[in-house]
């Protein structure tokens, strides 16, 4: 468990070099720990290093414990690495199934906001951005895309302030 927690806080920080190989040491002393599986799928999915065997261990840890507390990250996750093949309508799918879990997490409503906006559904993206900041009252553009560029670089902070300015209302 430390193991995977601080190979998480390495892949939370942009650090996917570190944290990766640290995620898989875990995984290799302990294979059935979901932990450590869930958070090795979001370093390879978020790196790009490799989303397919991210998602793999994602469905997985599904399969294995489908009532696992970590559901709804792996949900969330899958739709990250369904939005960044491209495949808008399943990321879609999969954020409002991580949302259905758990409704409080707020950044899975912001991604289904960039991704609806990327679907041309605009005013289902405001509705998203507007559950976001009822959730979650103090949070601006620039914190989002402060968190984007922290996590995952900036073409992705890039992308997702083309897709959110534009039906973020002031704040």
């Amino acid at each position: 468990m430390v193991l995977a927690v601080a190979g998480f806080a390495f892949d939370c920080c942009g650090r996917f070099d570190e944290g990766v190989p640290v995620l898989e040491r875990a995984l290799r002393s302990d294979p059935q720990s979901s932990l450590a599986a869930t958070y090795l799928a979001h370093g390879l999915i978020i790196s790009g290093s490799e989303p397919d065997r991210g998602m793999q261990l994602l469905d997985d840890v599904l399969r294995r414990d489908p009532f696992t507390p970590l559901r709804f990250l792996c949900l969330f996750w899958q739709g990250m690495g369904h939005a960044f093949a491209g495949d808008r309508e399943t990321a879609d799918a999969k954020y409002r199934d991580s949302i259905r879990v758990n409704p409080l997490y707020t950044t899975p409503w912001i991604l289904l906001a960039v991704n609806l906006v990327r679907l041309g559904r605009i005013d289902e993206a405001r509705a998203a951005v507007d559950e976001a900041r009822r959730l979650f009252p103090t949070l601006t553009l620039d914190r989002v895309l402060g968190g984007a560029r922290h996590v995952a670089g900036e073409r992705v902070a890039a992308g997702f302030e083309r897709a959110l300015a534009p039906i973020w209302a002031p704040d």
